[in-house]
């Protein structure tokens, strides 16, 4: 059986892999940052999880969790404090906030909404111009087309000209024949 690593979709040969107890996919040690050095229990092993396995388990309660803005590693010890306080209305439960440096939902809704609006407008300008490409090709052809039937009718109308001329040509030629018997029959 072939094993594959699910994180560089190479083929895995030996031992050096560690197999997902949820999901069964197979990754490389070193896909994994994980050195022969260190020692992993057996019991480790059998219940391993990969990394999209631990991403797709519940989170634990994170109510009394902030949103923080990221700090710069050099920042990163300091840390920041907030004490709650209990709304005293119901007006007040809606906007209540914790520290200056917070984001509120309504920032992010409104952040993710004009990224959202800017992502789609360039996509729309995108299309537009794609489209505009691809009508302009459909136009030149279409002239070309036009200038064909233009050329076929006119040479259609040519021949239809020359079709009546002949005809009439014709008409004039039978009745010139017509006399021309008539003649010979009265010599005769």
């Amino acid at each position: 059986m072939n094993k594959n690593c699910a994180a560089c979709c190479s083929t895995i040969e030996g031992d050096d892999y560690f197999k997902c107890s949820r999901c069964s996919d197979f990754y490389h040690h070193l896909c994994l940052n994980y050195y022969a050095s260190e020692d992993i229990s057996n019991e480790l092993k059998v219940c391993w999880l990969c990394p999209s396995c631990i991403n797709k388990q519940p989170k634990g309660d994170n109510s009394n969790s902030l949103i923080r803005p990221s700090t710069p590693t050099g920042l990163a010890d300091i840390t920041f404090t907030a004490t709650r306080r209990k709304p005293q209305n119901k007006q007040e439960t809606a906007s209540v906030s914790f520290c200056s440096e917070c984001v509120s939902r309504s920032d992010i809704k409104e952040m993710i909404s004009n990224e959202m609006k800017k992502a789609f407008q360039v996509c729309l300008a995108e299309f537009n111009k794609s489209l505009n490409t691809q009508l302009e090709n459909l136009n030149e052809k279409f002239s070309e087309i036009k200038g064909s039937i233009e050329f076929m009718n006119n040479q259609f109308e040519l021949f239809k000209s020359n079709v009546h001329a002949n005809n009439e040509e014709l008409k004039v030629l039978k009745k010139k024949n017509e006399l021309l018997r008539s003649e010979v029959n009265s010599l005769n």
